[in-house]
Parts: structure tokens; C-alpha cells; sequence
């Protein structure tokens, strides 16, 4: 003899049961302690979310995982979205094992700016590569120093025309020194107190390039 469902009465021979109760109306009561709305924090500049303190490009994988800091030890799985919903199958660990629930939650987008665009909009630099000599060997220095910093999420802050050269601001003194190391640059060096941080002095690094 089938059993029928409390609540609603369905037979067990019509649905699945999870528990005493069918599935339907399990997952109903299973799902009153989930959210229904996430908040996602995007940087209005480079379009990405804020994902576990990180800044990265937003698509399934990310967003999933986004969603998924929000529903603590329950699975997320991102089924379809779209900017202002999410549609995602929830497994939630009940009483009697787990049960998979189709959920629909809204996006609430953050606008706010990453530490990288940040520091682009500020100029924020911590070295200066003074480039001086052949205009060819200058221009080559400065596609070879792009690409660097570009594949390292760094940037060149501005550049500026100087006589006989140009002053390339750079964001990241390690790149620069790993630079100037791997072609064999051998810069003459100075340094400029830039502050302190943590009770530290912070320097910023002067690179001055014949080429």
C-alpha cells in the first residue's frame, strides 16, 4: 500500500519521498532557511567580482562561486543567470540525507572599485625606469616592460617625455627589478622615501637606463 504525503497527500506512487513527506514538499520546508538574494561586489571599472578577497573575471564558474561563500556547507550548482537573477540546484543536508532544491535568487551588484583600479586612477607607481638613449631601443624596452606587467596583472601608471628619453611609472619595484635582471639592463640606482608602513620605511625605486 503506497504511503501518501501529510501535507499535501500525494502518493509515493505519483512522487519521490524524502523522509515521511514527498520530496515537493520536503524541499519546500528545506528551503525556508535558505537566501534568496545575494550581494556580489563588482568593480565599476574592470567589470570584476569579489570573490573569497580576490578581484576575477566574472562568469559560471566565479559567480558559482561567489553564491557558494553565501550558502556555507550547502552545495551550489549555477544552472542559467542573467545580470539581475541566478537560477542554481541547492543540495541541502536534512534530516533524512541530502535533498537537491531548485532555487531562485536575486543579484544584488555592489559597485565598487578593486585595489588594482584603483591604484591605476590614483597613479600609484613604486618605480621609475628613466630611459634614455636610441629612440628604437627605448620603444622596444617599453613593449617588452608592457607585456611583462600586463601578463602580472600590474600596470604602467603614466610615462613621461623627458629630453632624450622617456619616465616609465611602474606599479610593482619587483617586477621591475626582475626586469632590468633578465635583460641584463644594469640601471644606475636610487631610492625615495615614499613613507612608512607598519613601522617600515617604504622606498620607491629609480631606475636610470642608457640604452
Amino acid at each position: 500500500m503506497p504511503r501518501y504525503c501529510p501535507t499535501c497527500n500525494r502518493s509515493e506512487a505519483d512522487v519521490k519521498f524524502y523522509g515521511n513527506f514527498c520530496e515537493i514538499c520536503a524541499g519546500e520546508k528545506l528551503s525556508e532557511g535558505l537566501i534568496d538574494k545575494v550581494e556580489i561586489q563588482k568593480c565599476k571599472e574592470c567589470q570584476r567580482i569579489r570573490v573569497k578577497g580576490r578581484f576575477i573575471g566574472e562568469n559560471r564558474t566565479n559567480l558559482e562561486e561567489a553564491l557558494q561563500q553565501s550558502f556555507k556547507n550547502n552545495h551550489v550548482h549555477l544552472v542559467a543567470y542573467d545580470a539581475k537573477e541566478a537560477i542554481t540546484k541547492v543540495s541541502v543536508e536534512g534530516p533524512d540525507g541530502k535533498l537537491t532544491i531548485d532555487r531562485k535568487i536575486k543579484l544584488k551588484y555592489t559597485k565598487t572599485l578593486c585595489d588594482r583600479c584603483y591604484k591605476v586612477k590614483c597613479e600609484y607607481y613604486e618605480a621609475v625606469f628613466q630611459l634614455r638613449g636610441d629612440k628604437n631601443r627605448i620603444e622596444k624596452v617599453i613593449k617588452h616592460v608592457t607585456a611583462l606587467f600586463e601578463r602580472n596583472n600590474e600596470f604602467i601608471s603614466k610615462m613621461e617625455s623627458k629630453d632624450g628619453g622617456i619616465d616609465v611609472y611602474l606599479s610593482s619595484k619587483r617586477l621591475a627589478t626582475e626586469f632590468v635582471a633578465y635583460y641584463k639592463l644594469y640601471p644606475k640606482m636610487s631610492y625615495t622615501l615614499a613613507g612608512v608602513k607598519n613601522g617600515k620605511k617604504q622606498y620607491k625605486n629609480t631606475y636610470a637606463i642608457h640604452l
